[in-house]
């Protein structure tokens, strides 16, 4: 290998090596910070679904025993 390959390869190495670190860089920086920020987000909804959905259920269920509809529903989701 002469020395003009041998600087093509190390030139090629440190492109390849900055790509490398601004790919890191934006995965901690961005997609990492939004990531946390949807957790957070869905942490919320569930937290505001479990307060509201028994007293929901209840007033669906009342609606539906009124209207002639006997549904029973435990007030669960279908992924629990």
């Amino acid at each position: 290998m002469d020395v003009t390959q041998f600087n093509t390869i190390l030139s090629r190495l440190d492109k390849i090596d900055k790509e490398i670190h601004e790919l890191k860089t934006s995965i901690n920086k961005d997609i990492k910070g939004n990531c946390e920020k949807m957790a957070g987000h869905v942490e919320f909804v569930e937290r505001v679904y479990d307060t509201v959905k028994s007293p929901m259920y209840f007033v669906c269920n009342q609606i539906n025993k009124i209207s002639g509809n006997q549904i029973e529903d435990t007030g669960q989701r279908d992924d629990e």
